[in-house]
Parts: C-alpha cells; structure tokens; sequence
C-alpha cells in the first residue's frame, strides 16, 4: 500500500481545468484520497463510487428539506461527503488503470445531470411545504426554471465543445494549451470563471446551500439560482452563437 503522499501523486496529479476548479472541489480532494485508500483493496468499482455519490447527495437534499437547521447542517455534510466521493471515483479509475470511456463521457457526467437537474425542483418543493405563504408555489417554479437552465447551460457547453473538438480535432496537448491560456486571460474575464466555478458550478452550489441553510434562507438560495443560470444560459448562448457565426462553421 502506498503512503498517501504517494496517492496523491498517482491518483491528483491530472488536476481538473483550473478555469472551471471551484475552491470546494480543491477542499474536497484534501479528504477524498483518504476514502481512496480505503477502497482500493476491495473491488468496488469508479462507476459504482459514483452511484453511490448519487444515492448519498439526494439523501443530503433530503435532509435539507426537512427545514431545520440541524437536519439543514446534517444535510449539507452528506452533500459536501457525495462531492468526495465524486473524486473517489477518477482516483480508483487512475490507480487501478481500471477507468472505461463510458464511466468518464456517460455514467459521471449524467450522474451530474440527474444531481444538478433535480436538486432545485426538490429543494423548492421542499420550501413550499415549509411555507405557509400563498405564493409559496412560486418556489417550485423557479425550482424548475433553475434545474432547467442549469441543465440547459451544461449541455450548450458540451455542444460547443463536440463541435470545436470536431473542427479542430483537439489534442492531449490542445486542452494542456488552453489551461495554460487560462492564466492570461484579462482579470475581469478570469473573475466571471471565477464566479461561475465557485457559485454556479457543481462544486460551487454546496457553499452558498450551507450559508443559505445557516440563515434558513433557502427560498433565497433557489431564486438565486433560478435568475443565475437563466442569465448565465443567456450570455453563453449569445457568446456561442458569435462564435459560431465568424468562424461559420
């Protein structure tokens, strides 16, 4: 068995694009290689660690729409723990040369899809239960419009990125480029990644649901994302289409 210094070099050394690393997913690696260590004497597979972040992330949303703060807490904790072990799952994959292509294009990022396209609609059914206010139905509105949109924003992204792959026929050295491009980007443009990688991203939206849940302000957190990822489908859709529209492809 090797040290965990060691794991962290075989199993962290490819770090995910910095343009889109939120801070909680750095966080999370500092605990994920431990749980790592543990799976990797029994035959538990990447695929089935991620099934298993899955089942553990809907039983934290669950939690949280008890509507207390404890339960909120309890509840933040088993999403902050779904998000290790999201990283679990690509450090097995690299230390036992066991990963597959459908695991990395199909069973991680659906898993995504179906986390993050259901736990809006969920938590403001979850506060329209807890509401005595007329209007509460408005929270499970914008539930689905959040959902929606952030669903929306993820899939325009892998269009961009099938079509430009396409084109261009992307290397292993073409992606090590644009990372390093990333560092030379104008500070206000680095400061919208930084702003879409640490609230908006799949990471991200664990921070602001624990301040949200500590001020018992979750119908808030819901209209934030409900507005957010609509105006941020907005500006990548209208940056995508300028794009697509000099380069005519």
């Amino acid at each position: 068995m090797l040290s965990i210094k060691q794991l962290r070099v075989l199993c962290q050394a490819t770090a995910p694009n910095p343009a889109r690393e939120s801070l909680v997913g750095k966080f999370s690696r500092m605990f994920s290689i431990y749980f790592t260590r543990l799976f990797i004497p029994t035959n538990i597979t990447p695929n089935q660690i991620t099934v298993m972040s899955v089942l553990v992330f809907f039983a934290g949303i669950a939690a949280v729409m008890v509507g207390n703060l404890v339960w909120g807490l309890i509840g933040c904790l088993l999403i902050f723990f779904s998000i290790i072990l999201d990283g679990c799952d690509g450090e097995i994959a690299r230390y036992k040369k066991n990963g597959s292509v459908a695991g990395t294009l199909f069973v991680e990022p659906v898993s995504h899809d179906v986390q993050y396209g259901l736990m809006f609609p969920l938590l403001g059914l979850g506060s329209y239960l807890q509401s005595t206010s007329v209007e509460a139905w408005t929270f499970i509105v914008l539930g689905f419009i959040a959902g929606i949109a952030k669903l929306l924003f993820r899939l325009l992204e892998v269009r961009m990125w099938n079509l430009t792959s396409y084109m261009n026929q992307i290397s292993d050295e073409k992606i090590e480029e644009i990372k390093r491009d990333y560092t030379e980007k104008a500070p206000h443009i680095r400061l919208v990644y930084w702003i879409n990688k640490n609230i908006f991203s799949s990471t991200g939206v664990f921070v602001v649901l624990l301040v949200a849940v500590l001020f018992s302000q979750v119908e808030l957190y819901i209209y934030l994302y409900a507005l957010g990822y609509t105006g941020l489908w907005l500006l990548l859709f209208g940056k995508q289409m300028y794009k697509v529209s000099k380069k005519k492809y």
